[in-house]
Parts: structure tokens; C-alpha cells; sequence
């Protein structure tokens, strides 16, 4: 049970339980309560009892294939921290005290057995807090597309006002508010800059992650974001919710994470690697390169190379990735018109590695960006760029 990132000033989070019998026989079930944070000096316990259990009573009686839902708060109180947790660093916290039920047979209610819910969550100032990996949504499998000139460069762009600075180099994503009037930059240390009117920063990691952020994504309703490091772990921040990383997989990765694209419709997201591969997490997977026997960074017909990035289409139907060619892959419902090596002239390369791709929800269309700065506009109006 992941109850996500809780702010320690009085913020709380509600999740549910569902217990279902498997077994063969009638059992009773009975709530018997659970420590719930704040963790004081003295335990406070509050009873965890089946909503559909019978009024006044903590036992309920589940036939075979029956279940009991129980909804779960844990709270903060104003400044209190993180005691007696593994690890216990007043930050994180998993595995700590759960919510506890007995079972018995209903034929022999006193030969119980108690067992635990595992819990995890994140507590942070209110300024936000990193997300928790937990258990991953189910991989994907290990899809495509095909893969313009670019269009004559523009003047210099002049920053917002209101950013403030981050270590030069550093920088791996930008997002734009809702209304277009400002975005915030995250860098490989997972530090968030706001500027214009995107205001506030939701969140940013209090301390760099043990792999480097390499990508973020908005939440659907703008307030709110993710990023994902190479790794494949993911932190959350505002309205953004955790539906798991790539960090927790049973496998290892075969390739690092690169990108990160949020679903539109369901509020989760894909996570995609250097080769291709694409996890879904609360996100219905439509297919990867793998999927259309294209062999990762090597093998019998690789890429010809690497995947940089990641970005759905609108109504969360499907999604496109974009090779450091140029080389565009569409998935789903999401649109192909056009990539790099479709245009350029044989024997030719793009001066720099494309790094990124975004969608935009009016057209279908999409611009990529190069590493100096250049944009390439597909079905869509090129407004500038930096090169």
C-alpha cells in the first residue's frame, strides 16, 4: 500500500485495502486496528474495520471469493518527523507499521491468524518531497513508425523573468503551464527552476538521486510533474500521482531510462529506454521498437540510433519516440508525418543529436530539438529556435 508523498505540516492521504477470500471455506475477518502516523511518544491506535462489515462490529464473514474494503488515513501532524523507519531518515519510509486484520474459520473463530499490510510513503516539507518507487505497473513488451529539413534558424529567445539559476550543463526538461505563460526547468540533480507565471515549484529532490534525472513530464492538469532518472525510478511532485518505476522491475534494464511521457487520459505514464523499450505504469501500452523486431542497440537489426525521448498524444491512445537521428516511431493512435532521415539528402547527418520531441494536441504534429538548440517542425508551425 503506497500512500505516495505526504507533507509533514498536517497533510494526509487515504488509500483503500481489498481483502479477498481465496480459500475454500467461510472465514471471519476481523479489523483489529493499526498504528497510523503521527508517531508520537505513546502509539496512538485507530481501528482499520471492512466497510461492509456489519454496523458496530469489527468482524465481517467472507464467503469463498467474497472480499472487505478498508480505507486506510495515515497522517502528519504540524513538524513531526519519520521515527523507528527502515531507512530512518526522516524522509522516506517503507514496511512500517500496517494495517493488521485477524482470519479464522468461521467454524472456529479462536483459531486466528494475524497478518500485515505493508506500508510505504515519502514525508517532505511543504515545498514537496521526492516520490517512492514501489511495485512496478507490469512491463511492456520489448513497436515503430518511419523514421524534415530544418527550417532556417531564428534570432536569440530571451528567458522569462523569474527563473532562477541553475548549474550550467545541467538541464534536462522543460515544462510549460497550462496557459502558456511560463514553465519550470528541472536539471540531472532533479532542482526545479519556475519562471513566468509558473509558480509554484511543486517540488524537487532535497538531495541528488543516486542516477541522474533525465527526463520529465506535466501532469495532466498542469499542476503538478515527474521525473524519471536513468535508472528508471520516478519521484512525483503536486498533483502528479506514482503508479511505480522502471528501478523495480524484477529484471534488470537493458538500457537506460531516457524519457518519460504522461498519459492524458488515465494520468499515468511510460517510461522508455535507450533501446526502445517502453513500460507502462497506469497506461495502456501500445506496442515499443522491440515489438516491431527492431533489436535494441545491437543485435540482427538494431537502431540505427538510440532513442532520446518520449511524448503521447492527446487522448492517450497511443504515443511516438524519437531516435538522436532524428527517427520517429508512432504508436497507437499517435500520428507519423515525417523524421530527419526521411529528408535529408543521402550521405548527410544533422550537425547535432536530436535530444527531444513534443507533441502538440492541436495538430497531432510534433517539433523535436537538436543539442544546439535547432528545432525541426513535422506537421506543424516552426516558430524559432535557438540554433
Amino acid at each position: 500500500m503506497n500512500f505516495g508523498y505526504i507533507d509533514n505540516n498536517g497533510g494526509s492521504s487515504t488509500q483503500s485495502i481489498t481483502i479477498t477470500n481465496n480459500s475454500s471455506q467461510t472465514v471471519e475477518l476481523t479489523g483489529v486496528g493499526s498504528i497510523i502516523f503521527p508517531y508520537e511518544s505513546s502509539d496512538s491506535e485507530t481501528g482499520i474495520y471492512c466497510t461492509n462489515a456489519p454496523s458496530g462490529s469489527d468482524t465481517v464473514q467472507l464467503a469463498p471469493g467474497q472480499s472487505c474494503t478498508a480505507d486506510v488515513t495515515l497522517t502528519f501532524g504540524d513538524g513531526q518527523s519519520v521515527q523507528d523507519c527502515y531507512p530512518a531518515d526522516n524522509t522516506t519510509c517503507e514496511y512500517y507499521y500496517a494495517p493488521s486484520f485477524f482470519v479464522a474459520p468461521a467454524s472456529n473463530p479462536n483459531d486466528s491468524t494475524g497478518f500485515y499490510v505493508p506500508v510505504e510513503f515519502v514525508v517532505g516539507p511543504p515545498s514537496g518531497g521526492p516520490g517512492i518507487p514501489t511495485t512496478p505497473g507490469p512491463p511492456s513488451q520489448q513497436g515503430g513508425g518511419s523514421s524534415t529539413t530544418p527550417p532556417p534558424p531564428s534570432g536569440p529567445i530571451q528567458p522569462a523573468t523569474g527563473c532562477h539559476q541553475l548549474p550550467a550543463g545541467t538541464v534536462v526538461a522543460a515544462l510549460a503551464t497550462p496557459d502558456g505563460g511560463g514553465y519550470w526547468i528541472v536539471d540531472s540533480a532533479g532542482q526545479v527552476s519556475n519562471c513566468g507565471d509558473a509558480s509554484p515549484v511543486f517540488g524537487q529532490l532535497s538531495s541528488p538521486p543516486p542516477s541522474p534525472i533525465v527526463a520529465a513530464a506535466e501532469s495532466p492538469g498542469g499542476l503538478g510533474y515527474w521525473m524519471v532518472s536513468a535508472d528508471g525510478a520516478v519521484y512525483a511532485f503536486g498533483d502528479a500521482q506514482y503508479w511505480g518505476g522502471a528501478n523495480t522491475l524484477p529484471t534488470p534494464l537493458a538500457a537506460p531510462i531516457v524519457g518519460i511521457g504522461a498519459d492524458q487520459a488515465t494520468g499515468g505514464y511510460w517510461l522508455v529506454g535507450a533501446d526502445g523499450g517502453v513500460f507502462s505504469f497506469h497506461a495502456q501500452f501500445e506496442g515499443s521498437t522491440w515489438s516491431d523486431g527492431i533489436t535494441g542497440l545491437s543485435g540482427p537489426h538494431p537502431l540505427a540510433a538510440p532513442i532520446v525521448g518520449i511524448d503521447g498524444s492527446p487522448d492517450g491512445q497511443g504515443y511516438l519516440l524519437v531516435g538522436a537521428d532524428g527517427g520517429v516511431f508512432t504508436f497507437g493512435d499517435a500520428q507519423f508525418h515525417g523524421s530527419v532521415p526521411g529528408v535529408l539528402p543521402p550521405g548527410t547527418h544533422l550537425a547535432k543529436p536530436v535530444v527531444g520531441i513534443v507533441a502538440d494536441p492541436a495538430t497531432g504534429g510534433y517539433w523535436m530539438v537538436a543539442s544546439d538548440g535547432g528545432v525541426f517542425s513535422f506537421h506543424e508551425q516552426f516558430y524559432g529556435s535557438a540554433a
